[in-house]
């Protein structure tokens, strides 16, 4: 089947029998509930791998149940995914106590996100399967090998291949496991295979007597005027096999490849929580291994707090008159990064100028070694920058002002919000203020920005702490 011609209608008019239901008083269920994905070996009839045999959840059903998220019309409801770990290839088996009429029809749904890399029957995915012998898959067919790790009982290797210049039977297992993310990312959708800036990283369990795919990332080369820019697209490891270093493995192969390419940084597009960790804690492991970065964060922030003391110890200035307080803006902030070391940590790095501001804080967290007052420099620091992302610092207003350009209508009118407005007179030789200023939500932004602090904060403790404990802090 092909993707456009997925039957999103049928669906839909079904999406509509559910809401009639729902208010009914038909039982419903979350989908995320009583689907459980199940990773099998089915040419030997048990599951892929006995450490790894526990069953998993969709995070995400939406694009499949509808925004609710729900199944409506059965009782006691059971719907089991078979996941063939070599060929990708599904069956689905539903099952329930009792149904009401219009009840979802789960395989249809299932079948429209899945298409025909799901099978209805038993027989049906026994028979697919036996095209598919046990040596079918070699590691030749994913590309070149680019990495390397051993695990287990096997290895765990990642390779990479240009999508529209890869192999078929690359192509056909990344098409199949593909459409199973609509399940794992917010928002998914499919890519074109057939466009020649997508590279694939292919992460795969390799042992004596088997070979499987256990997850890949696909990579856009995004042309600049000098470089080129990579963005991560969609990146995955089946669940069974998160925790065993393949998606680390792969991230750090990416960043190698961009190196060999001489892109400017990879970027990573809408990260889930989860990708965000396992990115920021490789890219803080890199920044750690500069000795010289090192350095200079330990001394960056030991100056701050013995500044910050002799302030305490001395409140007045020379003049009798308080010291001028602190800044609020994180870029004149005496912990911010010089321009000269931040576009070094770009250019070995390979990545983009937000995401050194944030490894930044990483690396003086890891430097305070726990120590309280150190820490709580690092805090007023990320303070600085979250009060600036939220505009806490200058006074946000809003202003109409009626145009007065004599090329235009003079009726016409536009509505600006401005920080640090000039005083009305000002505002007046270039227009008509027809509404008073007024300051917006300011105690909101603060108890927000205070929320963002302490959250970045736990995300910069759970960083530091392995640094912490490896050197005895």
């Amino acid at each position: 089947m092909e993707r456009d011609a997925v039957p999103e209608p049928e669906a839909k008019r079904l999406k509509l029998d559910e809401g009639t239901m729902q208010q009914s008083g038909a039982p419903t269920v979350p989908a995320s509930e009583v689907i459980a994905i199940h990773l099998v070996d089915a040419s030997r009839d048990k599951t892929a791998c006995s450490a790894e045999s526990e069953p998993f959840h969709p995070e995400f059903t939406h694009q499949v149940f509808g925004n609710d998220e729900t199944i409506t019309g059965y009782e006691g409801l059971t719907v089991d995914i078979f996941l063939d770990a070599k060929t990708f290839y599904s069956r689905v088996d539903v099952r329930y106590e009792s149904s009401s009429p219009g009840a979802d029809d789960v395989v249809l749904k299932l079948s429209a996100a899945l298409e025909d890399g799901l099978l209805l029957s038993e027989q049906e995915f026994k028979n697919k399967l036996d095209d598919y012998p046990h040596d079918w898959l070699s590691i030749e067919d994913l590309g070149t090998v680019v990495g390397r790790s051993d695990w287990k009982a096997g290895e765990l290797l990642v390779t990479f291949a240009n999508l529209a210049q890869a192999g078929p039977k690359l192509r056909e297992l990344h098409n199949r496991l593909e459409l199973f993310l609509t399940f794992f990312i917010d928002g998914f959708a499919c890519i074109d295979p057939d466009d020649p800036n997508w590279e694939i990283f292919t992460a795969s369990y390799k042992t004596e007597s088997s070979l499987r795919v256990i997850g890949f990332a696909v990579i856009y080369n995004l042309p600049l005027l000098e470089k080129r820019r990579k963005r991560v697209g969609h990146f995955f490891i089946l669940p069974n096999y998160q925790g065993c270093g393949a998606g680390t493995k792969m991230l750090q192969c990416v960043y190698e490849i961009a190196a060999g390419h001489e892109a400017q940084d990879v970027t990573l597009e809408d990260p889930s929580d989860n990708m965000r960790s396992l990115r920021d804690k490789w890219d803080t492991k890199r920044l750690f291994q500069c000795d010289w970065l090192r350095k200079h964060a330990s001394k960056v922030i030991s100056e701050f707090v013995q500044n910050q003391q002799q302030k305490v110890e001395k409140p007045s200035g020379s003049n009798g008159k308080p010291p001028t307080q602190k800044t609020t803006k994180q870029g004149s902030h005496a912990l911010a990064l010089d321009a000269e070391y931040r576009r070094k940590i770009q250019a070995d790095l390979r990545i983009s100028q937000t995401q050194v501001i944030l490894l930044w804080e990483g690396l003086l967290m890891i430097e305070s070694k726990g120590d309280s007052k150190m820490m709580e420099a690092v805090w007023e620091f990320v303070f600085c920058r979250l009060a600036n992302h939220w505009g806490l610092n200058s006074v946000s207003k809003k202003l109409i002002i009626e145009s007065r350009n004599k090329d235009g209508p003079n009726d016409c009118f536009m509505m600006v919000k401005c920080r640090n407005i000039p005083p009305v007179h000002e505002a007046l030789k270039k227009g008509v203020l027809l509404t008073p200023p007024e300051e917006t939500g300011h105690e909101e932004k603060a108890e927000q920005v205070e929320k963002e602090v302490e959250k970045r904060m736990q995300e910069l403790a759970r960083i530091a702490i392995p640094y912490w404990e490896k050197n005895g802090g």
